[in-house]
């Protein structure tokens, strides 16, 4: 971490298809998958989560961000969404 280089074995990922819904022998229906190593990934975690920490003490982040943030998902933005559209028709 100190010197920022990832060695090459944890850099290699495995690539699996994950299927989605359909028909399992159309390819469309499947979406690939990145299967690599848990060091890294806790590391991605960790950084991430440093940096979204940072974003919300200095108040960078938008209140309309949803994405990456804890408690936010799609819908609670979605949900805000038609409640400003039918103030807006009000």
């Amino acid at each position: 971490m100190q010197t920022g280089d990832i060695p090459l074995e944890r850099r290699d990922a495995l690539i699996v298809p994950l299927f989605k819904k359909g028909n399992r022998s159309a390819s469309c229906n499947y979406r690939p998958v990145s299967l690599t190593s848990v060091v890294c990934k806790v590391m991605e975690r960790i950084v991430k989560d440093n940096i979204v920490d940072h974003l919300h003490e200095y108040n960078i982040m938008k209140g309309s961000q949803h994405g990456f943030t804890r408690g936010r998902l799609y819908l609670t933005n979605l949900l805000e969404f038609f409640e400003e559209v039918y103030e807006k028709i009000d």
